[in-house]
């Protein structure tokens, strides 16, 4: 009897042994729980070094390598005191650790009060900051253009308000676009960092500026861009009008200060001058005036990126444009833009017949009045548009009035090469246009105490023109 429990037992023990070691050889075939550490920031975003190595921002989840029992966290955010923390590992878990960074103060820096209207310097650095301000493609004194065409290699250098982590650059290009030959930024150290070698995704905007733009690859937070033009490569003035700054989130940035290798600013004559005002034309004797308004304005518009037509039905006996008015007044800085307005002569379908300029200068600041526009003799159709272009935005415009008490509208908002539509709050435009019966040249004189007609006789106001530029100095 005892053998028999002694043989049972040692079955047993035996049995258990084998179970162990079953059980033990299962256990050692599951891996071993990795060993991660989260770090968390208020805020969020926050540059973090484990060990001294930088590992991206915040907040994230990092591997730790087997064997690691403790590592040192440090944190850093723009506008804030860095923080450092010792962290003990947990093997084969998460360590979550949180970091709360205190802000720290910003010096208040008394400021002038701003003027709205203090003029930047055309073609100067000043105009690459802020948003995009030239409405088209095109010669403009509101971007920037270096003081020769293609005499050597320029630069731009943008200065932002904010430090942010970038993902994109893009440059609005204006006039004569694809100079860009390297793009650099500067880490918080003041080091000067390549961003690759340019290769923009040019996109065709409104009014056909190219905005280029630059992806942008960096782990560290920028403030500074700097811009390198190849401008004998690309012939004429390589313009730039504004230059953004995206950061990770989307958002742009436009620079708040900006120099250059050289400006057309710099230049003390030449373009840099205003155009005089030509004198007003002289309605010519036995013209027929064609006219949808009266003398008095109901109010006066003017529009960013658009223009203004008036539809009119000529006589079958007079065929030839001799003058045109506008009830007009000029707003923005004091003195006027060194640039041309234009007046369009337009058939029925808006298809251009004459393409008229004239200086800015000649419109003053104040109160509508009208202006006297001299036109050399155009033949029109029987139905045929005037149509107005000031090139219009916050700064700098023309306020055209408006006559509210006419039966129907004859009136258009719109430009040539976008195309027109009607005004439907049933006013029109105070335009007024005179015509002759034969080509006969108009005579000039001075709106105020002017009567020598005769030397004034062959004026064309055509030839002041603020786009023409020397190409050289």
């Amino acid at each position: 009897m005892k053998n028999t429990i002694l043989l049972t037992a040692c079955c047993l023990l035996l049995g258990l042994g084998r179970t162990s070691v079953l059980v033990a050889q299962q256990v050692q075939k599951f891996p071993e729980r990795s060993t991660r550490l989260y770090v968390r920031t208020i805020p969020p975003g926050a540059d973090i070094k484990l060990d001294g190595q930088s590992r991206g921002t915040s907040d994230r989840l990092f591997k730790v390598p087997p064997g690691v029992r403790k590592m040192t966290v440090e944190v850093e955010l723009d506008g804030h005191y860095p923080k450092r923390q010792e962290v003990e590992i947990r093997g084969g878990r998460i360590t979550r650790v949180e970091l709360e960074l205190e802000e720290q103060p910003q010096p208040v820096v008394s400021q002038p009060p701003v003027n709205p209207f203090k003029e930047p310097a055309d073609w100067g650095a000043d105009q690459v900051t802020g948003q995009p301000d030239t409405p088209r493609a095109g010669d403009y004194r509101t971007a920037w253009a270096s003081l020769t065409p293609d005499g050597q290699q320029e630069w731009l250098v943008l200065e932002y308000r904010e430090t942010v982590k970038p993902a994109e650059i893009q440059v609005y290009e204006s006039y004569n676009p694809g100079a860009i030959s390297k793009i650099t930024v500067f880490d918080p150290g003041g080091k000067e960092v390549e961003i690759g070698k340019p290769s923009p995704k040019g996109i065709a905007i409104a009014g056909g500026i190219v905005v280029s733009k630059f992806p942008v690859k960096v782990d560290f937070p920028v403030r500074r861009v700097k811009l390198y033009l190849d401008s004998p490569k690309i012939k004429g003035w390589n313009e730039i009008d504004a230059v953004g700054l995206v950061d990770a989130q989307g958002k742009t940035h436009w620079a708040a200060k900006a120099e250059a290798s050289s400006t057309f600013a710099d230049r003390s004559s030449g373009r840099y001058a205003v155009a005089p005002p030509p004198p007003e034309a002289k309605i010519p004797e036995g013209a027929v005036k064609l006219s949808h308004v009266d003398d008095t304005a109901d109010g006066k518009r003017s529009f960013g990126g658009s223009g203004q037509a008036v539809l009119f039905d000529r006589p079958a006996e007079t065929k030839h444009v001799a003058a045109i008015q506008i009830f007009a007044s000029r707003y923005g800085y004091p003195r006027p833009p060194n640039e041309d307005f234009h007046v369009y002569l337009l058939d029925q379908d808006h298809k251009v017949i004459k393409d008229l300029t004239y200086p800015y200068s000649m419109i003053e600041r104040g109160a509508e009045r009208w202006y006297t526009l001299a036109v050399p003799s155009v033949e029109v159709p029987e139905k045929f548009h005037v149509a107005l272009s000031f090139n219009a935005h916050r700064t700098k415009g023309v306020y055209v009035g408006i006559d509210e008490g006419v039966e129907e509208t004859h009136s258009l908002i719109g430009l040539p090469d976008r195309g027109y539509k009607p005004v439907t709050e049933g006013y029109d435009w105070m335009v007024r246009v005179y015509l002759v019966s034969d080509a006969q040249a108009i005579k000039s004189e001075p709106a105020v105490g002017g009567d020598d007609e005769d030397a004034l006789a062959g004026f064309d106001p055509a030839p002041i023109l603020a786009r023409n530029r020397p190409a050289s100095i």
